[in-house]
């Protein structure tokens, strides 16, 4: 019998489609995981990577009023990031088979898949998730106010059809 793992969305929140909520992101994931957790640098940047690629690719950053979300999700030691736009009909996520060193773009994904656990993306009817995870060390995924957050099994990475891109180092 396999055991269920138990995830603890920590927070969600809505931004503008707007570049501003690239900061704003940053901000909100560092105030999810707490400023002293181990892996909040990692997670604030491929979330930052995220939110810059949803408002440059996606609907939410090509319409007046567009909007996304960025959920953080803990569970056993892995820190799970959705960003969820309003979809793209002429776009996927992809990573180039060229990285540019010196050019000023296209190397979030890049980033994502060289820094995070796993990662990936699925398209849903309202839109596209995109999620990296992020392992911590020991459990430290899962901060001491855990306790207080809401038990969320279903906003964890278990519903819907995955993309999944790589998982683990190699």
């Amino acid at each position: 019998m396999a055991l269920a793992t138990s995830y603890y969305l920590l927070n969600s929140v809505i931004l503008g489609g707007i570049p501003e909520s690239v900061t704003a992101a940053r901000a909100f994931i560092r105030e999810a995981l707490g400023e002293n957790h181990p892996a909040v640098e990692i997670a604030m940047l491929l979330g930052s990577e995220l939110v810059s690629n949803a408002i440059r690719h996606s609907r939410s950053g090509r319409r007046d009023g567009g909007r996304l979300t960025v959920a953080v999700v803990v569970a056993a030691g892995v820190i799970h990031v959705d960003v969820i736009d309003e979809g793209s009909t002429d776009a996927i996520p992809e990573i180039p088979l060229q990285i540019d060193e010196l050019s000023e773009s296209g190397r979030g994904l890049w980033l994502v898949r060289e820094l995070s656990s796993a990662w990936g993306w699925r398209d849903r009817a309202t839109g596209r998730v995109v999620w990296f995870e992020v392992n911590g060390p020991d459990g430290a995924a899962v901060p001491d106010h855990s306790r207080s957050c809401q038990s969320a099994r279903a906003a964890g990475p278990v519903a819907g059809r995955y993309h999944q891109i790589r998982a683990g180092k190699d």
